[in-house]
Formats: C-alpha cells, sequence, structure tokens
C-alpha cells in the first residue's frame, strides 16, 4: 500500500481548503446584490464551500498534528 507523506497529506488539505475559499469567493461575486436575509441568502454553492471547508480544516489539522 503506498502511504502519502505528511507533507503531500497537508498539501491536500491546503488545496480542500483553497477549493472551499474559491467557491465562496465565486457565491458572493453572484450574490452580492442579494438583500435578502442570510438564511435566504444561502446558495448551494456556499454550503458547498462551507462542507469543503470543513472537511479540509478536519484534514489538514489531523494530518498536522499526528
Amino acid at each position: 500500500m503506498n502511504r502519502m507523506k505528511k507533507s503531500q497529506k497537508i498539501t491536500v488539505g491546503i488545496v480542500i481548503l483553497g477549493i472551499g475559499v474559491l467557491l465562496l469567493g465565486i457565491d458572493r461575486i453572484f450574490v452580492a446584490a442579494d438583500n435578502a436575509s442570510y438564511d435566504q441568502s444561502m446558495t448551494y454553492v456556499t454550503v458547498a464551500a462551507l462542507v469543503f471547508f470543513l472537511v479540509g480544516a478536519i484534514w489538514f489539522f489531523w494530518n498536522a498534528l499526528n
């Protein structure tokens, strides 16, 4: 079984977090003019970005601290 090095695992975590940042940026570009409340302004892209943040943060800290 081929195992990833610690630096590669940390890089994967940073990439996942970067994807979350890009998704939130894209989402805010298209929804920036919306005056709705926070619940109404949450789109599927926002939810996907938050999932990427959660997974990326867990992945990053799990591998950085082990």
